[in-house]
Order: structure tokens, then sequence, then C-alpha cells
């Protein structure tokens, strides 16, 4: 059953996809609800039409797509180091095929990149975003100056065009879209989308840090921040790293696996070796050329591992995928200084945000927001409308849990903290 704060977005734009899916596949409501309206300087041009090229591998478009993420609006979950190491190891695993959409103006310029592709399973075929439930965030790479201009009609002729090339397609399933791709509104959130809350964090921050922290509690940060560094220093020496060279990020990845349980339903893998499966894939991403967006942290203590992060730097926001903290009050002590150090550095680089994805979150206490991704499913089929209907079901059913679960494992993480940093 659609979700009725989406029906009303979506009533407007039926009219204009009658024969999106093809004869024999009902009508789908593939317009978005959530674009803002164009800027004045942009609105005295419409959008150009764009001409898609569809390729189902990804070296093909390596190069043009490298080229293109510099200056798309994207996460780093959609440029091709990540996308290539995901699929590598965990696409070609779960029966997935790539559908890379290439979207050029009439001059033959790049303005859009939509990194989709096709799963077969028992559930039939089904129109993914590569990532799934991998990736932080899904979404298309944009131009900046045509994600301004896109409206309802152009989204929703792309999205025909898209579907229309796929043959005996059985359910439309995207996950985990957020509300901006980059600085600007999501275009290509379909109506049909439903709202998701999530465990993700966002940490804002200032243009300094005695700003940050006069913000935040002087008296109290400052002295658990000694607090935290003096447990720590009465172990041994103290070693912070916030950029893990690229020689030794393998083998400090090597430990945080080694630390840390795995969430490994984010990986889309069943099998026993998932948690193998998702510290290949880091360690290739780790590994890979100077298009890999990852970003290794450490805290050691004469050597020995205590706390550790992986994440992603683009643009002006840092990405939190995953971290692990000995099981002691120095790897408790050492999480608080982990999040302050990281929090320190994004201030002096310029950064605009730390997002905490999962529940990855340092100094939960300092989050200012939870974000909100959106789903998208719509059946084309009697097969792909069943199998939506038992994914949403499954959904509500085991979502009661999930929430007490987190919220468990959240109230455990605030006491063990406040306990190691009691004075």
């Amino acid at each position: 059953m659609t979700d009725e704060r989406v029906v009303s977005h979506s009533q407007n734009y039926r009219q204009n996809l009658r024969n999106v899916s093809g004869a024999g596949r009902p009508e789908v409501p593939l317009a978005s609800g959530m674009l803002s309206a164009p800027t004045a300087e942009l609105s005295s041009r419409e959008a150009p039409e764009l001409r898609l090229e569809i390729l189902e591998t990804l070296e093909k478009g390596r190069a043009i797509w490298r080229s293109f993420e510099r200056r798309a609006s994207a996460s780093p979950f959609q440029t091709y180091s990540w996308i290539s190491n995901w699929f590598q190891h965990v696409g070609t695993r779960s029966n997935v095929k790539p559908l890379i959409v290439f979207g050029y103006d009439e001059f033959d310029k790049l303005r859009l990149v939509m990194p989709l592709g096709v799963r077969h399973s028992t559930a039939g075929k089904r129109l993914i975003w590569l990532g799934d439930r991998f990736s932080g965030y899904n979404c298309p790479l944009i131009d900046p100056m045509l994600i301004r201009m896109l409206d309802n009609n152009h989204v929703s002729k792309i999205w025909q065009n898209v579907i229309n090339q796929i043959e005996d397609l059985d359910l439309v399933h995207l996950i985990r879209q957020p509300r901006r791709c980059g600085a600007n509104n999501n275009p290509f959130l379909l109506n049909a989308s439903v709202s998701k809350k999530t465990n993700d964090r966002t940490i804002v921050l200032t243009e300094t840090w005695d700003e940050f922290v006069e913000t935040h509690n002087r008296e109290k940060m400052s002295h658990r921040i000694l607090e935290a560094s003096r447990l720590l220093k009465k172990r041994g020496k103290l070693n912070i790293s916030l950029n893990v060279a690229p020689q030794d990020r393998s083998e400090v990845i090597d430990h945080i696996f080694g630390m840390s349980p795995v969430d490994t339903k984010k990986g889309m893998l069943s099998s026993k070796d998932a948690k193998q499966e998702l510290k290949a894939f880091y360690e290739s991403l780790a590994d890979a050329d100077t298009g890999s967006p990852l970003n290794v942290t450490s805290i050691d203590v004469d050597g020995s591992l205590v706390a550790g992060a992986i994440g992603y730097l683009h643009g002006d926001q840092y990405f939190v995928a995953m971290t692990a903290i000995e099981n002691s009050t120095e790897g408790r002590a050492a999480e608080y200084v982990l999040g302050v150090e990281l929090i320190r550095s994004g201030i002096v680089k310029g950064l605009r945000r730390i997002e905490f994805l999962g529940d990855t979150v340092l100094v939960p206490e300092w989050s200012t927001s939870s974000n909100q991704l959106f789903d998208t499913m719509i059946g084309l089929t009697a097969r792909g409308v069943a199998a939506s209907a038992i994914i949403r079901t499954s959904s509500e059913i085991f979502r009661p849990f999930s929430r007490a679960r987190s919220m468990a494992g959240g109230t455990r993480k605030m006491f063990d903290r406040s306990e190691a940093l009691r004075p």
C-alpha cells in the first residue's frame, strides 16, 4: 500500500507517465516531490534534454566517470573506486549486473551518471543502486548546474527511458536515498519513496575549534579530554594518526576487524564469510589508486591499537563508516579522543560536517541531527508487486526489534563512556 505522505506528491505527475514501463505494466509514479524551485539565475534556460547511454560494464566508463566525479554533486559512495570495489567483492556474489546510465547534453557534455544495477533473485528482476545496503547513501552523480534546472517532468522522462530499456523488470527497489546529493537537493527521489529514519548522525562543524568548544560546554569538554588523555598515557606512549599512510592501511584495517563485531547485513551477503568479504572490500579500497576516497584513522598505545575508524573524505564532508575500540577502559577513553581529534582536524581542513553512518558515532552528545533516508519499491509485474508487499511487511514486523536493539546499544555505550571518564 502506498504511503499517504507520498500519494499527494505523485498525483500531479501520473498523467505524464502512462507509458512509463511499456504495455502490460501498471502505471508508475516516477516524479520527485523533493525538488526545490530552480534559482532565478538558471530559470531563464530550461534543463537540456539528455541523451542517455547505458553501459553494462564498469570498465568502459571508467575514465569519464572519474573525471566527472570531481565536479559532480554526489557522495563518496558514487565514486568509481568505491563502486568498482563494491561490485568486485559484493555485487558479483549477489547476482548483480551493472547498468550505468550516462546522460549527455546537446553539446555531448556529460551531465549525469546513474550507477544502477539489475539484481536477479527469487523475488524477480529488480532495479537497484550499485552499493545497495552496503552504501551510506545512494544517489546519482549530477552536474551542479543541471541539478538546479531539473524539474519533475525532466526527472520523470529520465526514469521512463531507463526502465523502458530493461527487459522483464519486475521491481524497482531503490534504498538509502538521501534528501540531498552533495550540497544540493536530490531531484531523483521517486514519489513512491517512504520516509525512513536511520541511526546516522551528524556533527556540524564551526569555523574554529574555540567556537566549537564554546558551543559544547568548554569546561566539561576540556575536563573529559584531559581525563581521557591521562588514562591513555598511563598505559604507555600515545600515538594518534588521522591519516594512516597507504602502505599501512591494510594492517590497521586488519586490526580494526579483529576488534569489532561487524554488521554483515550492510554487505548484502548471507554467507558465513561475510565479515571477511567486508574486510576484503576495505583492504582493496585501501590499496586502490589515487581515486580512492578511503581514510583510515587510528590511536595506539605503545604500538598496540586501542581505537580506529574507517571513513571517507569527500568535498567539505567526512563520512565515518566504521569504528572499533578495544574492550577496556582505555579503549573507551581512546574512542572519545578519536572523536575529538577528527572534529579538530575537520575544522582545520575547513570541513562543514562529519557524518556518522549507522552506530559509528564517537561522541553522541555532540551530534545534532538524525539523517533521513528514503526507500522506493515499485512493483512492475505481479511478481514484483508480491515481492514489494513481502519486503514491506517484513520491515514493519522487525522494525520495533531493531529500534529496541539500537536504543539498548546506545545506552550501554554512553554508560561505558561515562564510567571510563569518571574523575
